[in-house]
């Protein structure tokens, strides 16, 4: 054999050498998706929540038909996720329960009828939502594509909401049905939908997008009038969210 032809096939072999060599990170970044992880999330949420049928203590015993009070919600979100991956080929199931603290509020002032509620959705007040916490658990089914996995999701959520309301009228200032404020403390039930993509950044590591949509669906409210909660009034609430997060997971036995 010529010394021509023996270089030809040692510089072939460190070719694949080196390649080999150079393919070793990218193949153990991309080892599994199978497994338990865990992670946290930072996002941005918004939605709208619908107040129906109020019930005004001012007035009695007139309800407010159809919507009283449409407003939005809009704020921002952190918590956390845990979960657990199949891997069967290129397809991933997991589940996944997730919590996150909230901030994500809104206050409406429109009324239907101003002749009975000039100034807001209960004579002169604001009616003010804040999502305080929610979560959920859910099923996902996904695919791999080189490094990402392109997952959808859903499953059932839990929402935590404080709804307030109030009305001050300077021209009867001693007078409790026209001066007044409630509040009151929701823990709501619904659905969730969703999906995103994950990408692996390193051995174990991945950082997410996702979207979710959160329908914590209706529910009645019934408030408290302070000082002396002598009365009370009721509303329908309906309420609904979309989120928006960037999260990072550690999946162990990387």
């Amino acid at each position: 054999m010529s010394m021509r032809w023996i270089g030809t096939i040692a510089l072939g072999a460190a070719l694949c050498a080196g390649g080999a060599q150079a393919s070793e990170p990218t193949q153990e970044v991309l080892s599994s998706w199978a497994g338990p992880y865990i992670g946290a999330h930072i996002g941005y949420g918004w939605g709208k929540n619908e107040w129906r049928d109020f019930l005004d203590p001012a007035h009695p015993p007139n309800v407010v038909p159809g919507p009283d009070a449409d407003f939005s919600l809009r704020g921002i979100l952190g918590g956390g996720q845990i979960g657990y991956n199949w891997q069967f080929g290129s397809t991933v199931f997991g589940i996944e329960a997730a919590a996150s603290a909230a901030n994500i509020n809104g206050t409406g002032d429109n009324a239907p009828n101003p002749t009975l509620y000039p100034g807001g959705c209960l004579q002169q007040n604001d009616c003010n939502t804040k999502i305080q916490a929610f979560g959920t658990l859910t099923a996902r089914i996904g695919t791999v594509v080189d490094r990402a996995l392109v997952y959808a999701k859903g499953g059932a959520a839990w929402g935590v909401a404080k709804h307030s309301t109030g009305a001050s009228d300077p021209d009867f200032p001693n007078d409790p049905y026209a001066n007044y404020s409630a509040s009151v403390d929701q823990t709501r039930w619904g659905w969730t939908i969703g999906a995103g993509i994950e990408y692996a950044l390193a051995p174990g590591w991945s950082a997410k997008l996702e979207y979710n949509y959160i329908d914590l669906g209706k529910d009645q409210a019934t408030f408290r009038y302070q000082p002396d909660q002598s009365f009370a009034a009721r509303a329908d609430s309906e309420l609904s969210l979309h989120t928006v997060t960037l999260g990072v997971n550690y999946r162990f036995g990387e």
